[in-house]
C-alpha cells in the first residue's frame, strides 16, 4: 500500500520529547502568518523606553522590557532547553544582543514590526471617537433629530435670504 508520508517534509522531535512517537512537524507548501494567543499581551514597544539609557530606566520599564523580550525569544531564538534563556532579569539584554549577532529568526524584525504596526493602529482615535470625547455626545445620535436640525438651518437660511430681498 503506498503512503502520502512524504519523508522530507516532516520533521520529528528528538528522541526524548514526550511526544516523540506520535507527534512531528510538516513543512508547509505556503507560508502562513500564525495567529498568537497569549494569555497576557505582548507589551508595546514605546513602552520599553528603547531609546533611553539603561543605566537610567525604572523597575516598571525593565520589566516591560524582559516581559517583551521573552515573548520576542519565544518566537523567534532557536531554543531547545529552559536554560538555553536566561533569568527573567536578563532577558532584555540577551534579546537585544540575539538580535545584534542575527541569532534570530532571518525574518523577525519585519514581524516584530508587524506586530508594533498592530500596537500603533490601536492608538489611533478616529474622528467619531475624538468628537465623541470632546463634546460629550454619544454616538448613537438620532438620525430623524439630526435631519431636523438640517431642515431647520435651512429655513434659517432662506428665510434671512428673502429678508435681504425686501
Amino acid at each position: 500500500m503506498d503512503s502520502d508520508f512524504e519523508e522530507n517534509f516532516f520533521y520529528r522531535f528528538s528522541n526524548n520529547y514526550p511526544g516523540y512517537d506520535f507527534a512531528c512537524l510538516e513543512k508547509l507548501k505556503i507560508c502562513k502568518v500564525p495567529m498568537l494567543y497569549y494569555k497576557d499581551h505582548i507589551p508595546d514597544l514605546e513602552q520599553c523606553n528603547i531609546h533611553g539609557e539603561d543605566d537610567v530606566v525604572d523597575a516598571a520599564t525593565l520589566n516591560v522590557r524582559n516581559d517583551y523580550a521573552t515573548k520576542m525569544l519565544l518566537l523567534f531564538y532557536p531554543f531547545r532547553e529552559n536554560h538555553d534563556l536566561p533569568l527573567f532579569e536578563d532577558r532584555w539584554k540577551f534579546f537585544c544582543e540575539a538580535h545584534e549577532r542575527g541569532s534570530l529568526y532571518w525574518d523577525s524584525t519585519r514581524i516584530m514590526q508587524n506586530i508594533q504596526d498592530v500596537q500603533n493602529s490601536k492608538k489611533i482615535v478616529s474622528k467619531q471617537e475624538s468628537f465623541e470625547v470632546s463634546s460629550g455626545v454619544d454616538s448613537e445620535f438620532d438620525a430623524e433629530q439630526d435631519m431636523n436640525c438640517e431642515m431647520d438651518a435651512n429655513d434659517d437660511e432662506n428665510h434671512e435670504i428673502s429678508m435681504k430681498t425686501f
